[in-house]
């Protein structure tokens, strides 16, 4: 597996984990009328949309390299 898949996999991971992240807090808000649940949700879904669109960056900046470049290379 190349380094841009394991990067392209880590911005998913990331992008996934602060959404949910995200809705969490602010469904927890309802329970506990804390107003830090409502600033680390928005901050947490404003970095998720953020990550996406850095995903998109990344995966246009690296478009010839190739999904999966053998990291070692057998000559002849």
């Amino acid at each position: 597996m190349s380094l841009r898949v394991v990067h392209v996999l880590l911005i998913l991971a990331s992008i996934s984990l602060s959404a949910f992240f995200g809705t969490w807090c602010l469904k927890n808000y309802g329970f506990h009328s804390d107003p830090l649940m409502v600033i680390l949700g928005y901050l947490s879904l404003s970095s998720s949309g953020g990550l996406v669109f850095y995903l998109i960056y990344f995966i246009r900046k690296t478009k010839g390299f190739g999904l999966l470049t053998p990291s070692i290379v057998t000559g002849k």
